[in-house]
């Protein structure tokens, strides 16, 4: 359980999550305390251990009821981590963000994620919970907030703003330490002393926290479903020991003055390992209980709004860019989503000002968000066709999509069976549709793609720096990767997999900038493991040579997701980068009127920054568009009423 708090402790040592000036009192808080208090919370993940397991067995259970899918989990509050880790253990397919403000806690939780084999799944979030949610909690499956609530300034609000960023089904769970943990003898002199130790936290209100049912439900999120937990511990007597050790140090600097002098003294004979009466693992006896609330946001509705502005295929970066200039122009708008995103098994997005290293899911849960706010619908299903509904432009589109339930749509797939098909009426149409990465037929390259296969030194050159990287050669376009990646390392090695014989002034580039060519083919790519993480690539060769690698290198073959496009009459049109893209103008616009397009499907080379700009200024074209086709409908009903224009004042200057 997360018991960094104030649970057991005074309110002026600690102050993770809440207001410093509140609570740290005449003493300034140091990295020394948190340091102390980081001990306590690492031997409270070995005590408290089951106890722990049970709660987020029942959070999970409730999480993925139905069959819900959990990819993104939230610790608010994390500490070291014993909630973290426990459910990136239960949920192996989930990405964890833990959220702390203390550096000294986020450092601990970092090494033992990397040390329980996790490291790759979980990611700190230094943040002060009363300065609000920060933006990675935005589209999470599963916000766990264990003794952290009841220290937030305003934990009403913090409730609100969870329920705004969990994903549409997504599951709160708070829990709370009914009491201090109870662990010396029930019975004489030692039971004295630990009653008298409760009333003095008592009395300075340590573990004060309501019963948060209300608070939740207030807060949009239902029903809420309590559960109760004793505390079970299978800990060794000497982990017990030290546990129930540093809990009466703690107590004893921090409580000590609440006692008689009886009390004092027997505590202090207690911590004294010369004292007759000191603490042993036989005297101890762990008992106590924890109190979890869980709660779940409103589903999404299943269906679509009938009739709509416009219509964005495609919920990535252009697709929710071009959807929130709509929605901030008061434009109805529909967004439909096939889950397909590109660049979901990179560990971050790169190149974007001020949300550098931001997890994709994490930034399109947040463009959701944003987008749902400014009341535009946001679906996750697929678009099956479209048609003109008459010969004028104004007449729109009939389109015929299926949604499915939220959350039935992976992160690089469908995973869900469709629903039933059905047709809106949609005045435009954004295509932002994306392409996809066709890579050569080579064992490996596709599980590893994304993360230890790359294509981009601009979105990921800098992460493999210095590095050893092996650029797997299928054609001229390999030759201009080893030259850029070239710029970030000197360790880069050509391997010429499918690539044709180089002329002689690019051997000697090569050979000048100090890059090995290699005769191929390529085989396969074996992942290196290290710590239950792939490490590093073993690139085979057809002739079982092997090359090291921290990365390859690839050239994939872009293919516009155009099918739609096409279907409307469009026609695609080469790019330089050797495939066919939606060729289009200024604001996006295409060769069928009324649809505009935007991000990969007509610049295959745009990055996450380059697509959202485009969306957004695709959307502001059409809202454009959209204003001037009002208009001349406003016109057009005002003359039919028999309406005159009305003559034009002109105003007479007469000079003396």
């Amino acid at each position: 359980m997360h018991q960094h708090r104030d649970d057991e402790h005074r309110n002026d040592e600690h102050r993770h999550q809440h207001d410093e000036r509140r609570h740290q009192g005449p003493t300034p808080h140091t990295a020394h305390d948190d340091a102390t208090l980081a001990d306590l919370l690492d031997l409270d993940a070995c005590v408290l251990r089951p106890t722990l397991d049970e709660v987020v067995a029942w959070s999970v259970a409730r999480a993925t009821a139905g069959g819900r899918p959990v990819r993104t989990v939230v610790d608010l509050g994390a500490g070291t981590g014993s909630g973290t880790l426990a459910l990136a253990r239960a949920l192996p397919e989930a990405q964890v963000v833990a959220v702390d403000v203390s550096p000294v806690m986020l450092d601990r939780l970092e090494s033992a994620a990397r040390a329980a084999g996790v490291g790759d799944r979980v990611r700190t979030v230094r943040a002060d919970l009363d300065a609000g949610l920060p933006a990675e909690v935005a589209g999470a499956d599963l916000v766990w907030a264990a003794s952290s609530l009841h220290h937030v300034a305003d934990p009403a609000r913090l409730l609100r703003e969870v329920a705004g960023a969990l994903r549409p089904g997504g599951t709160l769970v708070v829990v709370e330490m009914d009491d201090r943990p109870w662990f010396l003898p029930s019975h004489g002199q030692h039971a004295v002393l630990e009653r008298d130790l409760h009333a003095a936290a008592d009395a300075q209100h340590h573990n004060a926290h309501p019963d948060w049912t209300a608070d939740i439900a207030a807060a949009g999120l239902g029903p809420v479903v309590t559960a109760g937990f004793r505390v079970r511990t299978d800990a060794s007597p000497d982990e017990l020991l030290a546990w129930a050790h540093l809990q009466l140090t703690r107590l004893r600097q921090g409580l000590g003055d609440g006692l008689d002098d009886d009390g004092r003294a027997l505590l202090d004979a207690l911590l004294d390992d010369e004292d007759a009466r000191a603490l042993t693992a036989a005297d101890l006896d762990v008992r106590g209980s924890r109190t979890a609330w869980a709660a779940t946001a409103p589903d999404e509705p299943a269906g679509a709004p009938a009739d709509v502005d416009v219509l964005v295929v495609g919920g990535g970066a252009a697709g929710l860019a071009a959807a929130v200039v709509l929605g901030r122009s008061r434009r109805s708008v529909l967004v439909v989503d096939g889950g397909e995103q590109r660049n979901a098994p990179a560990h971050g997005v790169h190149n974007l000002l001020g949300r550098e290293g931001v997890a994709p899911h994490d930034l399109v849960a947040a463009g959701r968000t944003e987008a749902r706010a400014l009341g535009v619908a946001v679906v996750d299903g697929e678009v099956r066709g479209a048609r003109r509904r008459g010969e004028d432009l104004s007449d729109g589109f009939d389109v015929d999509l299926v949604v499915r339930p939220s959350g039935a749509t992976g992160t690089t797939g469908p995973t869900g069976a469709a629903g039933a098909t059905s047709t809106i009426h949609a005045r435009r149409i954004v295509l932002a549709t994306g392409l996809v990465d066709e890579l050569p037929d080579v064992p490996g390259l596709r599980e590893h793609w994304g993360t230890r296969v790359l294509h981009c030194p601009y979105c990921h050159g800098w992460e493999v720096r210095d590095r050893r990287l092996v650029v797997l050669g299928t054609g001229d376009g390999s030759y201009h990767q080893a030259l850029l990646f070239r710029q970030l390392t000197p360790h880069v090695t050509v391997v010429r997999h499918a690539m044709p014989p180089l002329d002689d002034e690019r051997a000697a580039t090569l050979a000048a900038l100090g890059v090995e060519v290699v005769d191929g083919p390529v085989l396969r790519l074996d992942p290196v493991v290290a710590a239950g993480a792939t490490a590093a690539l073993t690139v085979v060769l057809a002739d079982d040579r092997t090359l090291p690698a921290d990365a390859v290198v690839v050239a994939p073959r872009f293919v516009p997701r155009a099918d739609l496009y096409l279907s409307l009459g469009g026609t695609l049109v080469d790019h330089p980068m050797g495939a066919q893209h939606v060729p289009t103008g200024p604001q996006g616009q295409t060769d069928v009127p009324g649809v505009v397009a935007a991000g990969n499907v007509a610049d295959l080379a745009a990055t996450v920054a380059v697509a959202a700009a485009a969306g957004q200024t695709a959307g502001a074209g059409l809202n454009a568009d959209l204003v001037e086709e009002d208009a001349a409908r406003a016109v057009q009903a005002w003359r039919g009423r028999g309406s005159h224009a009305p003559a034009v004042a002109h105003a007479v200057t007469t000079t003396a």
